[in-house]
Formats: structure tokens, C-alpha cells, sequence
């Protein structure tokens, strides 16, 4: 999506600024219907943002159109910039394809710098297909697509190579007491994260008459990110147990009716429901983060404290109906926009504690300097515990 929108010289940057506005000023749009992140905890402004994956697979869509400040009353509800990807549809001829990529560390050249370092290694990799043709010649059609990606990087703690001396000393202590104490916070080495996602896009057209021409479509995307914060500062250090996922799954149905009525009118109705759930996940056992501080550094283990209980769900019902009608050299529409939205978003810190160890010495003591734990009050009838 950034590389298609950015093709037009008013969108800019990773996050599709329009015309110098935020990216959550836009608006995505999918055959005409809305796909948004309405809430905004990614940047991108679309469902599966902040898992860094695509909204829809680009194989899928036969055009793109971005607009900024358009004329037509159709295109509203944006101070930033319109974006709307316009999907492949089935025809009277089977057609389709499949494609991939993939590189790895041997695909990249080596550091400019003297020592001529390797590049660590990591693997990504992009496969997918599609198809399309007539189910009834000239009445129904069908088209289908999916893609899968990965992306395998290693990310290793840059206070080890750059920060002050003896710090992996300290580690070794903290991870021996862990051990000792039952619990494997994993290595405070080089991990390998993963963002993997999979997505699903199927559409039927079906030619009532020549009048009426109706659309059914659906769009599914899964897909997660992790996240290993602490490890770019050369005072900090932390373990893999630190790691939370930022999994996202969005299914997105809908269903479009168009008519032409006489010579000069038509009717556009579009119904669609779109359901997003957003979560933080944990892909090590359920711990309360430990945060030990010495000489002026800070080592964290355990899960993250604002993850375990974080998740968010949203569901979108969209009615949209559009009359035009075509007089003389004039075009009137006439219609009605409407969006109908939940939110359940749940965010509870330290859900499993959080301890803060002022010393080495106090955490081998077992001496802790503060300690916080929260959860949600009685009566709240939003599930508020984690799956385990």
C-alpha cells in the first residue's frame, strides 16, 4: 500500500502521510467500502497495522486510487488522503498465477566498514497465488486469492558489543539465580523474532439481469509481530522472555448491489461488517517482569508488564446507499453513509506484577525495592484474563 500510494507525489513516508497530515486522518477503502483501524493503535490506519502486514493481498487488486481533497461527496470522512484498492473480479475465462520471494543473508553484501562483517542471519520469503473464471458463463463468477509471508531476524543486545564493560557478567548472575529459582528467562543473546501472516481474499459476482449486478466478498488476514524492546540502549539489557507478539486477525464481509434503472439513473447499496481483534501475546510462560538495577544499568526479564493483559476488540457494521441520477449536463447523488462500531479494549499493567530490584545483591537477596500488581475491578464483565 505504501509504494502504490506514494506514487502520487502528495503522499509521503512510511506511514502514507496525505498532504502532510497523520496517517490516521486517511481513509482505506476497499472496492468502495471502508477498512480502517478505527481505533488507531497503528500507525498505518488499517486492520493488521500493527503487525506490520498488508491489509489485502496486493495480488488481488486490479487498480489503486488515491485522492486528496476530491470534489465528489462519495469520498468523505478524510482530512488526510483516500486510498481505495479496487479488487480482481472473475471472468468468462479461467486466468490465474502464483508467485515468490525470497532472500536470506546470503543474498546481502557485506559491511562496508574495514572488518568486512557478515551479515547475521535472517530469512523472508513471500508466496502466494491466484485465481478467477466463470462459474455461469456470463451470469456468476468466481475469484480467488491467498498469500504467505515470513520474516525471521535476529536481534541481539547492542549493550553487549557497545555498552560498559561487565554487563554480561551481571547477566550471567541474574540468569543463574533465575534457573536456581525454577524459571528459564530465555537467553539474553541474540533471539530470532518472527512476523508471519497469511491472507485470504474470495469474491463472487453474480449478473442478476442486465439491470443488477450484485457482489459478495470477503477478506481475511492473520498476522503477528514480535516485539523485544530494551536491546537498542547501551545501558539496558533484557532476555528473551521479554518478547510479547502483536497478533492481529481481521475478517472483513461484504455485500454490494448495483442498479441501473432507465437511461440515466443508477443505485449503489453497500452492506459490509468487518471485525478486527488485536492482541498482545506472550511467547514465553507467564511470569511477572523483574527489572534488576546496577551500576547505572537496568536488566528486564520476564513479560513485558503492559502485555499480558492487553487486547482489543472492534467490530464495524457499514450501510451505504447511493442514488445518482443523470440530468442534462448535471450528475445528483443522493444517499446515506453510515457507520455503526463497538469497542471492547482491554489494558490492564502488570497483570502478573512487576518487581524492581534496586541492587545485584538485592536480587540474590531476594530484597525487592518496590512491587506492583493490577487488575481489573469486581463487576467488569469484559473477560479480563488471558488465555492461558
Amino acid at each position: 500500500f505504501s509504494d502504490f500510494s506514494k506514487l502520487s507525489p502528495l503522499f509521503s513516508g512510511a506511514d502514507l502521510s496525505a498532504a502532510g497530515k497523520s496517517a490516521r486522518y486517511n481513509n482505506i477503502q476497499i472496492d468502495g467500502t471502508q477498512y480502517n483501524d478505527l481505533f488507531g493503535l497503528g500507525s498505518s490506519g488499517t486492520p493488521g497495522g500493527t503487525a506490520g502486514t498488508n491489509p489485502i493481498s496486493l495480488d488481488a487488486i486490479q487498480e489503486f486510487q488515491v485522492v486528496v481533497a476530491p470534489y465528489d461527496v462519495k469520498l468523505s470522512g478524510f482530512t488526510g488522503g483516500g486510498i481505495n484498492a479496487i479488487t480482481r473480479s472473475g471472468t468468462n475465462s479461467f486466468s490465474g498465477s502464483v508467485f515468490g520471494f525470497g532472500r536470506n543473508q546470503s543474498l546481502v553484501g557485506k559491511s562496508p566498514n574495514a572488518l568486512k562483517v557478515a551479515y547475521p542471519d535472517f530469512t523472508e520469503y513471500q508466496v502466494g497465488g491466484r485465481i478467477g473464471g466463470p462459474i455461469l458463463k456470463d451470469k456468476l463468477f468466481f475469484f480467488a486469492s491467498a498469500e504467505l509471508t515470513k520474516y525471521t531476524r535476529p536481534y541481539a543486545n547492542s549493550s553487549l558489543t557497545s555498552g560498559s564493560a561487565g554487563m554480561s557478567t551481571v547477566a550471567d548472575q541474574i540468569q543463574a539465580t533465575m534457573l536456581a529459582k525454577g524459571y528459564d528467562p530465555g537467553t539474553y543473546g541474540s533471539v530470532d523474532l518472527k512476523r508471519p501472516s497469511t491472507k485470504v481474499f474470495a469474491r463472487l459476482d453474480f449478473n442478476l439481469n442486465e439491470s443488477n449486478r450484485f457482489t459478495l466478498r470477503h477478506n481475511f488476514v492473520d498476522a503477528s509481530d514480535d516485539i523485544l524492546a530494551a536491546r537498542n540502549l547501551n545501558n539496558a539489557l533484557s532476555w528473551g522472555s521479554y518478547t510479547y507478539r502483536l497478533a492481529s486477525v481481521t475478517n472483513s464481509s461484504v455485500l454490494q448491489w448495483n442498479t441501473t434503472i432507465g437511461n440515466n439513473m443508477s443505485n449503489e447499496l453497500i452492506v459490509g461488517y468487518t471485525r478486527i481483534r488485536d492482541k498482545r501475546e506472550l511467547p514465553y510462560a507467564e511470569a511477572p517482569e523483574i527489572e534488576v538495577r546496577e551500576a547505572g544499568n537496568t536488566y528486564r526479564l520476564g513479560p513485558d508488564r503492559f502485555s499480558p493483559a492487553n487486547k482489543l476488540d472492534q467490530d464495524i457494521i457499514e450501510f451505504t446507499n447511493n442514488f445518482t441520477w443523470n440530468v442534462g449536463d448535471h450528475i445528483l447523488t443522493f444517499g446515506t453513509h453510515n457507520e455503526f462500531y463497538t469497542f471492547s479494549n482491554l489494558f490492564i499493567r502488570s497483570f502478573y506484577g512487576y518487581y524492581v530490584f534496586n541492587s545485584l545483591a538485592d536480587f540474590q537477596a531476594s530484597k525487592v525495592g518496590s512491587y506492583q500488581r493490577a487488575f481489573a475491578r469486581s463487576g467488569d464483565s469484559y473477560d479480563n484474563r488471558p488465555s492461558a
